[in-house]
């Protein structure tokens, strides 16, 4: 196995967090779910309904015997609960190469692939730029582009010039804005 951005990320903290994350089980939390949902319709639309169920939330809540019916019957990884389904709802299109996996001696995927930039779609609480910058800079993402640009590089001999942040609200208004990451934070 190759590193990820995410594995780099936690040998930052300390490499004692790294050791420890090699053997912890992770548990997806309802941001990831909603991440991965928005990633799937945005960029796979045709995968999401072999991997997503939508609960309606006039079914009630997904307890007791028709929860669990509906855990066991549903053929899918991840269960969205209907309050979240305008997000995903959004979808985006673009004119853009499929998501592809570069592998170099670090392995990486980024979302798209345009030309001379490489684009990263992220969910968030707020899109206004000082709330976004904070969790952009807190999450590293300026890294993960970069380090999904030098990869580009060194496997395909495509120089990534510009990268760009779609972000997208997890809330009502269900605002999405478009950041660009500055050439020098693209330097590794």
């Amino acid at each position: 196995d190759r590193l990820n951005w995410s594995a780099l990320k936690i040998i930052a903290e300390s490499p004692a967090h790294f050791v420890s994350s090699l053997t912890e089980e992770r548990e997806e939390t309802d941001a990831m779910t909603i991440g991965s949902a928005l990633h799937c319709l945005a960029l796979e639309p045709f995968r999401f309904a072999d991997r997503f169920a939508v609960w309606s939330s006039s079914a009630g809540q997904r307890r007791g015997r028709e929860g669990e019916t509906f855990r066991e019957h549903a053929a899918v990884q991840s269960i969205l609960s209907s309050d979240t389904t305008p997000v995903v709802e959004q979808r985006i299109h673009w004119a853009a190469t499929d998501e592809t996996g570069c592998v170099w001696h670090f392995a990486g995927t980024p979302d798209l692939v345009v030309d001379d930039a490489v684009i990263d779609l992220k969910t968030t609480m707020s899109c206004k730029p000082s709330r976004f910058g904070q969790q952009a800079a807190s999450m590293m993402y300026h890294g993960q582009l970069a380090h999904y640009a030098r990869g580009i590089e060194l496997a395909t001999g495509r120089v990534i010039r510009r990268a760009y942040i779609i972000a997208a609200e997890k809330r009502a208004p269900f605002d999405v804005a478009v950041f660009e990451v500055l050439p020098d934070d693209l330097r590794l």
